[in-house]
């Protein structure tokens, strides 16, 4: 009988006598992974199979190694049929949100949560008023108030988009964990992955780490990894931005405002945080002294806001697609594989996450997971998926359609439009045009998904 490809590499990595494996993996594990980490409690749909565990237990030590806030994140994975999701889709991450957070709780808990240098000069150039009460950025809108704008974001009457003065904004459920804003070890959901599982199509995953990644091949551990990193807060309420809801007043589309868009600035006007579609928007944590790279800026081409000419055809969730080694860039192609870099590193230290640099090597990472995943089984997670919908929108939305246990997960997501509306969405790069662009619309879910071209696809055999 013809066995996968994964299970053949999984012999000849582990083929060592047993006392021995489970002796060392024992030490690797004390030794290895910081005393102090955050910790990543996977639970996996019925259905989902030995390789996407072993991946994404990977995954979760990967970023275990990177992070060192005592918290305890709760990520559910199925793995649905390409048919079942949209053309071009690897997969997709779904975060819980805390809507509408004090402003003044979220500045407290950052300001004491300050470990590392950054830390400090991320608070201290937090935008606000002069009591550190309100969060205070530009928005797209209509307001005549030209006190505080920025270069490009004029209406049609030239009177520029003002500062929006609010008292909450909207953050992750694990970045509200890892600030202390929420029970840390609390056993709701903070988000759910789906992946493609490549059936009746030319790619295979590549699921082992340690192992090369051929052109038919897509990294399953780069994708897995990318999707945490929206659940762990890459997320921004630039992606509500849509041309039906472009022309409210700044401060209806204020409740989408992230901790990613205090540190977004335009680059000329650096006074306030931003939450506006299309231009230039860069990641600063001093104010807009020091560009640290370039943020996407929308996935619609078309959305012309001012004298803006819509977005760059990605979602602002990213950083820009010329950033080739960002393992939140917004574009993979097979054959690739990623890793964390010091950029997004910087960024989740300046949102509360406490970090370090990867030290643990992959292999020693990967054969660890192996024995978690052979020890984890599969579990039916109704109700807590319809608490996280329906507690937990993005923008304080809700659905009035329960999720059921005879329903697939992925049909509920097409049925509620979640693949369509407010999504953050990733493809290949520009050559694959067989991609469609995605359309978001806010007040739904933020969901990270990572697309490839169906030209040429393969499947594991």
């Amino acid at each position: 009988m013809k066995q996968n490809k994964w299970l053949l590499r999984l012999v000849s990595q582990v083929s060592q006598p047993l006392g021995k494996v489970t002796l060392t993996l024992a030490t690797l594990l004390c030794s290895t992974i910081p005393a102090q980490a955050v910790s990543f409690n996977f639970t996996y749909d019925p259905g989902v199979s030995f390789e996407y565990k072993w991946a994404a237990e990977t995954a979760a030590l990967y970023w275990q190694d990177i992070l060192r806030d005592d918290a305890t994140i709760n990520i559910h994975l199925d793995v649905a049929s390409s048919s079942k999701l949209p053309q071009g889709v690897l997969g997709g991450a779904i975060p819980a949100f805390l809507n509408n957070a004090s402003y003044s709780s979220f500045r407290t808990a950052l300001t004491n949560d300050r470990r590392s240098s950054n830390d400090f000069t991320a608070v201290a150039n937090l935008p606000g008023v002069s009591n550190y009460n309100y969060l205070e950025f530009v928005a797209n809108g209509t307001y005549s108030n030209n006190t505080h704008w920025a270069l490009g974001v004029a209406n049609s009457t030239l009177n520029f988009n003002h500062a929006v003065i609010k008292s909450d904004i909207t953050l992750t459920t694990a970045n509200a964990k890892a600030l202390g804003l929420i029970n840390k070890h609390a056993t709701s959901l903070d988000g759910t992955i789906v992946l493609n599982n490549l059936a009746n199509t030319n790619y295979l995953w590549e699921n082992l780490r340690t192992s090369t990644v051929s052109a038919n091949e897509f990294d399953l551990t780069t994708v897995l990894i990318h999707e945490m990193g929206h659940i762990l807060g890459f997320v921004s309420g630039v992606d509500a931005v849509n041309d039906t809801n472009s022309n409210q007043t700044s401060s209806n589309l204020g409740k989408y405002a992230t901790p990613l868009n205090l540190f977004s600035r335009d680059g000329f006007f650096n006074t306030d945080g931003r939450l506006i579609y299309g231009g230039s928007s860069i990641f600063t944590i001093d104010g807009g002294k020091t560009n640290l790279g370039y943020w996407s800026t929308g996935a619609d081409t078309d959305l012309a806001l001012g004298y803006n000419q819509g977005g760059d055809g990605w979602q602002a969730s990213h950083f820009k697609s010329t950033y080739t080694d960002a393992i939140m860039n917004p574009a993979l192609s097979a054959g690739m594989r990623r890793n964390v870099t010091s950029r997004e590193i910087t960024f989740l230290d300046a949102i509360g996450w406490d970090t370090r640099n990867k030290t643990t090597s992959d292999s020693t990472l990967q054969n660890l997971a192996y024995n978690i995943a052979l020890n984890k089984g599969n579990i039916d997670q109704t109700v807590s998926l319809n608490n996280m919908f329906n507690q937990s929108r993005w923008g304080g939305t809700t659905t009035t359609t329960t999720f059921n246990q005879t329903t697939e997960l992925a049909d509920f997501l097409a049925q509620q439009g979640f693949f369509q509306q407010g999504t953050f969405w990733s493809h290949l790069p520009a050559e694959s045009a067989s991609v469609p662009e995605p359309t978001t619309t806010a007040g739904l879910f933020a969901l990270g998904l990572l697309g490839l071209a169906m030209h040429r696809q393969k499947k594991f055999n």
